[in-house]
């Protein structure tokens, strides 16, 4: 997939193939804070969309977050397998503690068709 951005500020333009397991540091600012650091029951959800159609969702808290105030996305290979190489769309929305929420991130994803066949896999 390749990531355009607006406010997920340090993940660079990613490719990934579908069904590949992709690990992402991600940083976003709320109210000013640069990067932001999530609070014991702040919840950021990540969702990639077809239209309306939410596809796969990925939750993280802040027991997620490193120090660096980065937050690793993780998008597993079963979350992507069955889904045909084309554009997608994503939000990632801060849930935080006390009721808030907060548009982390936009943008549009592109997922690549994989390459190796089944009966590649079978044979190697």
């Amino acid at each position: 997939m390749i990531c355009y951005e607006n406010m997920i500020t340090t993940s660079p333009l990613l490719a990934f193939y579908r069904g590949d397991t992709v690990r992402v540091p991600l940083t976003f600012e709320v109210g000013g804070a640069d990067p932001y650091v999530m609070q014991p029951g702040d919840e950021l959800l990540f969702v990639c969309f077809r239209g309306s159609q939410a596809l796969f969702r990925v939750q993280m808290t802040a027991a997620d977050q490193s120090e660096d105030g980065s937050i690793q996305l993780v998008i597993s290979s079963t979350q992507t397998e069955n889904l045909k190489p084309d554009t997608y769309s994503y939000e990632a929305e801060l849930l935080t503690a006390s009721g808030e929420k907060h548009t982390a991130g936009n943008g549009t994803l592109m997922l690549i068709a994989d390459k190796i066949t089944p009966e590649v896999r079978a044979n190697d």
